[in-house]
């Protein structure tokens, strides 16, 4: 079983690379501040979300696309696999 602390890691990196090759020439790391630089927008966040679904298999509802969830790319994987972690209890 994979340590949440590794996967979120791993989670991390994903969300960085994901937004690098959308960005191309934008280096960013994980506690890059995505929202106060401007370089995420509704698009990009769409993106986002639906790369999850498609890789991943995680949906993320409405209520966990916001602002401070989605202000770093580790907050958005702390989000993503919150929710992993919580879909898989159901």
């Amino acid at each position: 079983m994979i340590d949440t602390a590794d996967s979120t890691s791993l989670l991390t990196r994903q969300v960085v690379e994901f937004i690098a090759d959308h960005l191309p020439g934008v280096e960013i790391s994980s506690e890059t501040d995505l929202i106060e630089s401007g370089l995420l927008d509704s698009l990009l966040v769409m993106d986002l979300v639906a790369h999850f679904d498609r890789q991943l298999g995680i949906q993320l509802p409405d209520s966990d696309v916001s602002p401070r969830n989605f202000r770093t790319p580790s907050a958005i994987a702390s989000t993503v696999q919150m929710r992993a972690t919580a879909n898989a209890r159901d």
